[in-house]
């Protein structure tokens, strides 16, 4: 996984889980940290800025992995609708079990939470019951009780897996060439502390000088002959 396409990750844990299979009658066993207000153990921590993408989907993976930081696979346990964000626009909890990373800081849990905003529609169907997607999804930092943000457009089948995966390895090779073009760019301006400027023009001082050294010679001659 590429580093700064990972900075800044983080997440909180699956709070409000535990609401949300009782409402939908789904049974989901959660350890009893999880259901606490705390963060779960099943994410990664820290402080987030991220926010989850407000624009539809791209319809290309390779730019749909570089516009969140983490992907993962799981089965939908339950799906609850409810308010989002925004009053006009459908919103879902959703249950995900057996969560596995493919790619960013989310650590591999028993289940996780995320909200799903997003119209319904051709590319954007909402999640069903126990089967199986892969997510693309940005860690939340808000009271909505998810540990995750997604569009309904970022739940992908998971027979899909293979050509996400494809685009996760394609995504991470372009960050590394950009990476090596920063560093390639950084080392051409900063060197290794050598001035250049300053090493070269010595050896043009010395060439000019003797350059009008021989023209200096040059003259003198021609003034001893004419003198003679």
């Amino acid at each position: 996984m590429n580093d700064a396409r990972r900075a800044g990750r983080a997440a909180r844990g699956g709070a409000g889980l535990a609401a949300l299979a009782l409402a939908s009658g789904a049974a989901i066993a959660l350890p009893a940290a999880a259901s606490a207000a705390a963060p779960s153990a099943s994410a990664t921590s820290g402080s987030m800025t991220t926010q989850v993408p407000t624009t539809d989907c791209p319809g290309d993976y390779v730019q749909q992995v570089q516009e969140v930081p983490d992907v993962v696979a799981g089965t939908v346990v339950a799906v609850e609708e409810t308010t989002g964000p925004e009053p006009d626009v459908p919103a879902y909890q959703v249950a995900l079990r057996d969560v596995r990373p493919l790619t960013g800081d989310v650590e591999a849990t028993a289940d996780l939470a995320v909200l799903a905003v997003g119209q319904p529609g051709a590319d954007a169907i909402v999640p069903v019951a126990e089967e199986g997607y892969v997510v693309f999804v940005t860690p939340r930092n808000d009271e909505s009780g998810a540990a995750f943000g997604a569009r309904l457009c970022d739940f992908v089948p998971q027979a899909q897996q293979a050509q996400v995966q494809d685009a996760i390895a394609a995504a991470d090779a372009e960050a590394e060439a950009g990476d090596a073009a920063a560093t390639d760019w950084t080392s051409l301006e900063a060197g290794d502390g050598t001035d250049y400027g300053a090493a070269v023009l010595p050896g043009v001082l010395i060439g000019a000088i003797g350059a009008f050294g021989l023209a200096g010679t040059v003259l003198l001659s021609a003034v001893v002959g004419r003198r003679r």
